[in-house]
């Protein structure tokens, strides 16, 4: 450390204690003991060991990550008036920027009109610059306040020679071979703008833990020895929360007080040699809730959410991508039938608002027996392979083959699936016996099942559509497909087509068969109501081609909003398509 009686200078370059702190410390004998030499190059010379009392309090400063940096850099020499407090204090800072893990460089701290007196001292420089060489020059001379010349003559004494080569910087991989003598410097350069980088720091150790649904037990020893109290930061971080948002509410669910930071989970307490914490790892579902708690006084799924979450549970709807799996859906789909046709237009002329028709649509869905059609009736020009992507809708269990029966007493055609045939075919609704159809052979129908039929009529298929593509571009992800959430606010509940978990975003939009329902109207609402809740990213989908003015007025109102965007169109959702 310093000298007794030191320059300041001295101080700053090594470090300093009271006489109080020397007593405190030798009556520890296993604790480091400082010195305090009898001549200040004996000060200089420690710095390039990296030997100094500070040199060793940062030990274990443990730089644990780094983000736009740092970069390779010549090494500072820094000149001063032995008690110039300004030039000390901007070295002092100028040293708290640099890397200790990542990309070191060394430092020294000087005082001006001295370096001549000390013997061999250059050497000892020459051997701390022996980098690769990614940099140029070697070394900058800086200082606040002293002259240029003196700058000059330091680094004349030091073995330097004055460089004319531009200023360069670069990681190289594999690094370069060692930079040799004779070193060169330069003066006058700015290397704070090398040193400012995104950081964190902590010693960090590994370990296995055993996850358990309710509560999961983490142990593990310091990292660090302690020989006192005090209050730590524990920051845990691994697969369990590399899915989860980084949202308050979500942390607490964790456990009590806990934070995020940087995608981990902080907790703040007390120093140990031994950590164990008792922890709850939430899934992707229970965190959705817990995010939507906290915007909302409650939320349940829609209609249009129930059936999309029925068929997310009883089968794989990422196969909604493949090839003419939608399209063929929306041949077998059932229409709706006359009567609702009537009955719609009479509600439309009674001036009936939007959710009015909606509710008499789903009252008659399904009503109509399901419709059903062979290979030959769906009528594709495409490459896709009709009997196949039918057979293929049979795999999932979304359809089921059968027969067509054909009653001449009563003149009813009816599918009869092949688990109910018979060697004679009887009419479901008379009883009358009546032969089964057949061309040039026996001809095979198909016919979707009551739910996926259900499902396509009400539009919720474009929702699923949208969740496939999304959970295929990252596999951590959960969404609800539909739900009603209610506002403080609102009157009604506000009807949201997809809201959920993706990237560690929250992320809500509209789902829509074809872009052109999206005006500017439906925009605004959608883009609102996403950030009403919370949302990082709005997602605007369709199955059709999205137009570019679609796009750009939705971009325009996301940034209004803070939001970022995800806009969804032919080529996402039917990449595999006719």
């Amino acid at each position: 450390m310093a000298c007794d009686n030191g320059s300041l200078w001295e101080a700053v370059a090594a470090g300093d204690l009271t006489d109080e702190h020397l007593s405190d410390l030798r009556s520890v004998p296993e604790l480091t003991q400082p010195i305090r030499p009898r001549t200040d190059d004996q000060v200089a010379r420690a710095q390039l060991r990296g030997d100094t009392l500070l040199d060793r309090t940062v030990v274990e400063f443990a730089e644990d990550t780094a983000r736009g940096g740092p970069w390779p850099c010549p090494a500072i020499v820094w000149v001063t008036e032995p008690d110039d407090l300004e030039d000390c204090l901007f070295f002092w800072n100028l040293r708290a920027l640099r890397s200790l893990r990542f990309n070191p460089v060394p430092m020294v701290l000087l005082p001006a009109r001295q370096v001549q007196h000390w013997l061999n001292f250059p050497d000892q420089l020459a051997h701390v610059l022996r980098r690769p060489d990614e940099f140029a020059p070697d070394v900058t001379v800086c200082s606040l306040h002293v002259d240029e010349s003196v700058l000059r003559d330091t680094a004349d004494l030091l073995g330097l020679r004055l460089s004319e080569e531009e200023p360069r910087s670069a990681n190289q991989s594999p690094p370069p071979p060692l930079r040799q003598p004779p070193f060169t410097y330069r003066t006058g350069l700015d290397v704070r703008r090398l040193m400012v980088f995104e950081r964190s720091y902590g010693q960090a150790t590994d370990l296995d833990v055993h996850l358990f649904e309710d509560t999961t037990t983490v142990r593990f020893a310091s990292p660090v020895p302690f020989r006192g109290p005090g209050r730590v930061l524990v920051r845990l971080s691994g697969a369990p929360f590399d899915a989860l948002p980084e949202r308050t509410s979500v942390a607490s669910l964790v456990t009590t007080g806990a934070v995020w930071h940087r995608g981990s989970i902080q907790l703040h307490t007390m120093a140990q040699h031994e950590y164990r914490f008792e922890l709850h790892l939430p899934g992707l579902p229970e965190a959705v809730n817990s995010v939507l708690a906290e915007v909302s006084s409650g939320h349940v799924l829609s209609d249009k959410g129930q059936l999309g979450a029925a068929l997310q549970s009883s089968s794989d709807t990422a196969a909604l991508l493949g090839r003419g799996i939608y399209e063929a859906i929306a041949k077998l789909r059932t229409p709706r039938t006359k009567e609702l046709h009537r009955e719609l237009e009479r509600l439309r002329a009674a001036g009936a608002v939007h959710e009015d028709l909606v509710d008499l649509a789903e009252q008659w869905g399904g009503r109509r027996e399901r419709r059903y059609l062979s290979a030959d009736k769906l009528n594709w020009t495409g490459q896709a392979n009709a009997p196949q992507v039918l057979e293929r809708l049979c795999e999932l269990g979304w359809a089921e083959r059968g027969l067509e029966l054909y009653c001449p007493a009563c003149g009813i055609r009816s599918f009869v699936p092949f688990t109910a045939t018979a060697g004679q075919g009887r009419c479901s609704g008379c009883g009358t016996s009546a032969p089964y159809s057949t061309g040039a052979t026996l001809t095979v129908y198909y016919r979707l099942n009551s739910i996926i039929d259900r499902a396509a009529d009400q539009g919720v298929l474009p929702h699923l559509l949208a969740i496939a593509h999304l959970k295929r571009q990252h596999e951590h992800s959960w969404f609800l497909p539909g739900i009603n959430v209610d506002l403080s606010d609102a009157d009604r509940p506000a009807e949201v087509d997809i809201f959920g978990i993706h990237q560690r975003r929250i992320i809500s939009g509209e789902v829509k068969a074809q872009a052109a329902e999206f005006n500017h109207d439906q925009i605004d609402r959608d883009v609102e109501l996403s950030k009403r809740l919370g949302a990082d990213v709005h997602l605007l989908a369709a199955v059709d081609e999205v137009p570019e003015e679609t796009k750009a007025y939705a971009q325009s109102r996301c940034d209004s909003n803070g939001l970022s965007l995800i806009v969804l169109g032919y080529a996402e959702l039917r990449p595999f398509a006719l």
